[in-house]
């Protein structure tokens, strides 16, 4: 009766639900239900799972079993990152703007140094399929990292810090990736001007604090939900593309 239910009801193809899982051998053969399979396609994969529904099921609590259960295989997988407009708010669009411009241009590898002000930044990074990133704890140290990497592969690494005395611990990779011509590209979060130099560590001023060490340091503005237009963004592309900023 149910499935003359469904096929009365649905107007479409459901596809998998399970698949078999087991082996065969000579001299015996074993095989299990699956509650969650994968269809493979040439560059498509299908991911099913389904939910047992009885009497006093909830609709919407069921279909987010089916969810739960489709998780570890899209963890694996990769899931695809969100859609533009899903984004929370403009400062992560910026983010994601700024790591898929980077990225276009060959900036592929991220050193991420952890911090609230910069989160956007390290979550950009994190969600693109094409970016590969470390995690330092220490802010000088992913410096001197981007620096080695820079003068192992001949392109720039980019450095992702929050705002305040965490930029000032890079002068020293600076200066050194200055005086050699090692490529490095510097992602510093920042305060709005008008929430700067309040006493806080993180609160210091930013705009030209590694003087003449970089070919260009562009401070732009915060982002704005109208009439912004993404200036930084390709700014910053043109420079690494063609005279990475040292």
């Amino acid at each position: 009766m149910a499935t003359e239910f469904i096929r009365r009801q649905e107007r479409f193809d459901r596809g998998f639900y399970g698949g078999p899982v087991g082996f065969v051998s000579s001299e015996t053969c074993e095989f299990a239900v699956a509650i969650r399979s994968v269809l493979c396609e040439p560059r498509t994969l299908h991911v099913f799972a389904g939910a047992g529904i009885v009497p006093g099921s909830d609709p919407a609590a069921e279909w987010e079993e089916t969810a739960h259960k489709m998780r570890p295989v899209l963890q694996v997988l990769g899931a695809a990152p969100p859609a533009l407009a899903a984004l929370p708010n403009i400062n992560a669009l910026w983010a994601a703007l700024l790591v898929e411009e980077l990225a276009r241009v060959g900036v592929l590898h991220f050193a991420v140094c952890p911090g609230s002000r910069s989160t956007p930044l390290a979550v950009a990074v994190a969600r693109h399929r094409a970016a590969s990133a470390v995690v330092l704890h220490d802010e000088r140290s992913a410096g001197y990292y981007a620096v080695g990497y820079g003068k192992a592969r001949g392109r720039a690494a980019a450095v992702v810090v929050t705002s305040g005395t965490a930029v000032a611990n890079l002068l020293p990779a600076v200066v050194e990736a200055a005086q050699q011509g090692v490529p490095l590209l510097l992602l510093t979060a920042d305060r709005p001007p008008e929430l700067r130099e309040c006493g806080a560590n993180q609160a210091i001023c930013q705009p030209g604090i590694f003087g003449a060490y970089t070919r260009s340091a562009p401070a732009p503005p915060a982002p704005r939900t109208k009439r912004t237009r993404l200036v930084p963004t390709p700014v910053l592309a043109r420079h690494v593309s063609s005279q990475p900023p040292y």
